[in-house]
């Protein structure tokens, strides 16, 4: 039987040397998971700073044109002691319940609506909420890679790496059901990883964490992103199998783990997968095509691993320069560590499939799993690759004992990494730098950026050069060593991260209420709708905020027979049909 990595007699010697550690190995773990709770509201400082001139905001787009009037919706239901089953301000009316993005049924969508008690729900509040849920990121993470790795110093770079790198501060910032859904991967794969150690003391541990994994599918499946709840579903059942078949187990009895699983995931969130299974069968989405859903990555974007936002904004694939060159540490313990094949592969995995129709891999899934044809923007699996990128620097961390001459053996192979990172970042400014001047030093080419980010590259490589002469040479403790390297890896990706998904707030607000609308909410004289033909803010999802009733809408799920609807019937019949009360638009009628 192969055992994993912290069963492995260096791992041994490694963990026994951190209880040797007295008073700090006592409160070494709490304080580290008290300091990741703590860290986003350092790295999103500027979403709270007392001074209005340096105050910044998430940026305009799905949080705040979607994600903010459906909770301002649900929050403002909530407070009035009604269950949102209906949502009437939208597309003439919609499901609101079944409609999984709304989030009515997760609990910590409600933390929100309980922080704003007698007042509407203010974009503030719902970015706390998202900060909230990069805490939980980096303790959920930090947990499991503690169980798997053989020191603090591999599942705090782990940790930070995921947390903190190029997937989680790129789009799913703005896209808050994907953030909150991924949050609970690291959560349910910790409750496996639990439940394997205690089975193996006891026989019984698994059945009990498989309970508590259960848990987090469910509230995985609660958040609404079917898409993001797909990825952490798969990547959760090929860990459970492999580590199961790792462990010794027999095929029926990790299906049978399996089972427990899904049954209790699926058992508690019933209430929501129910009705939304019924509601995606009404929309659009039930006759997507291989063209709508085949979108990812371009190949080009790989550049992304060292040059983030050559290609694009939303940069996905940058993990930081240590923990790029701490994963490829890692895969030199191909033979001796499971865990780095289950990973690698793993990312291999995702990282191919981030591209969607740029290869063919994703024609084959797209083939052999129908139920993905329902989800576009292949790009997204890029999560997958990050998970698995930053346990292989957590483990790449680890490897460098330097009382065991196979850590020795690991930080020569670093430090040889870290010269080839040192030459290849002054190389990339030299050229880059040349080609600058040749175009007549223009302030704002992309020659000028390319430079900065080989002295960067080159910048970071150097520190971490230094780092491991020290820490090879006995001058550093194990403490020291591992906070140091965490802070480089900080340096990295706050620098390049942090006001990625940031812009300065509008200064009229997000949602101000114009003549038309103060007139809209102030007519009494009876029910009505409004055909605003999005010209509300948000696409026409202000009419959530505003409460007024409205023909339009900006959601990713609706009725494809409202569609059918509106495209048939004559303009002026429909408008009477919906008792249209005012119209904006910019068209000239006769």
């Amino acid at each position: 039987m192969t055992t994993l990595a912290p069963e492995t007699p260096a791992a041994e010697q490694s963990g026994s040397a951190e209880r040797a550690e007295g008073r700090w190995g006592r409160w070494a773990d709490p304080l580290i998971r008290v300091g990741l709770a703590l860290l986003p509201f350092l790295f999103f400082w500027r979403i709270f700073a007392s001074n209005p001139a340096d105050r910044l905001a998430f940026a305009w787009g799905d949080f705040t044109q979607v994600f903010y009037p459906f909770r301002a919706f649900v929050s403002a239901e909530l407070k009035a002691g009604r269950l949102p089953l209906w949502n009437p301000y939208i597309n003439a009316g919609q499901p609101a319940l079944a409609d999984s993005q709304l989030a009515v049924l997760y609990p910590l969508s409600w933390l929100a609506t309980l922080w704003s008690p007698g007042r509407p729900l203010a974009m503030t509040d719902l970015q706390l909420e998202a900060v909230l849920h990069f805490a939980l990121t980096g303790v959920f993470t930090y947990l499991f890679a503690r169980q798997i790795l053989a020191s603090r110093r591999g599942a705090l770079i782990a940790a930070l790496t995921f947390t903190y790198g190029g997937y989680l501060t790129a789009y799913p910032v703005l896209q808050l059901g994907i953030l909150e859904a991924d949050t609970w991967l690291p959560f349910i794969l910790f409750a496996f990883e639990r439940g394997f150690r205690r089975d193996t003391a006891n026989g019984r541990g698994l059945v009990r964490f498989s309970l508590l994994a259960g848990l987090g599918l469910a509230l995985a499946i609660t958040v609404g992103h079917p898409q993001s709840l797909a990825y952490v579903t798969a990547v959760s059942a090929l860990y459970l199998i492999w580590r199961a078949r790792n462990a010794g187990w027999s095929w029926r009895r990790a299906a049978g783990a399996m089972m427990l699983w899904l049954a209790v995931g699926l058992g508690m969130s019933a209430a929501q997968w129910l009705p939304t299974l019924e509601f995606l069968r009404l929309t659009p989405r039930a006759d997507s095509s291989y063209d709508w859903a085949a979108g990812g990555l371009a190949l080009r974007d790989l550049a992304e691993l060292l040059l983030p936002g050559l290609t694009s904004r939303w940069y996905t694939l940058y993990i930081g320069v240590v923990p790029l060159l701490l994963a490829g540490l890692a895969l030199t313990a191909w033979r001796s560590r499971p865990q780095v094949r289950f990973w690698a592969l793993v990312g291999l995995a995702g990282l191919i499939l981030s591209f969607g129709g740029h290869t063919f891999a994703y024609d084959l899934l797209y083939l052999a799993t129908p139920v993905l044809r329902l989800f576009r923007s292949q790009e997204r699996t890029s999560f997958v690759f990050s998970f698995a990128a930053a346990l292989l620097a957590g483990i790449g961390a680890d490897l460098m004992a330097v009382e065991l001459e196979a850590g020795r053996a690991a930080l020569r192979r670093a430090q040889i990494g870290a010269r080839g990172l040192i030459a290849a970042g002054l190389g990339l400014a030299l050229l880059a730098g040349g080609a600058w001047l040749l175009a007549g030093r223009v302030p704002d080419d992309p020659f000028s950026w390319v430079m900065d980010r080989g002295v960067f590259i080159a910048l970071l490589a150097g520190l971490a050069l230094g780092l491991l002469a020290l820490w090879g040479r006995g001058g550093l403790g194990r403490p020291v060593f591992a906070l140091l390297l965490a802070g480089l890896v900080g340096l990295d990706l706050f620098t390049t991260n942090g006001r990625k998904p940031l812009e300065p707030p509008p200064q009229e607000g997000y949602y101000p209420v114009v003549g038309a609308v103060a007139a809209m909410q102030t007519d009494s004289a009876g029910p009505f709708r409004v055909s605003s033909e999005g010209l509300f803010p948000g696409d026409g999802n202000a009419s959530m905020v505003y409460r007024v009733e409205d023909v339009t809408g900006n959601s990713p799920l609706h009725q494809a027979a409202y569609d059918s609807f509106i495209e048939k019937v004559n303009e002026l019949r429909w408008w009477h049909l919906l008792n249209v009360k005012y119209i904006l638009t910019r068209r000239q009628f006769p």
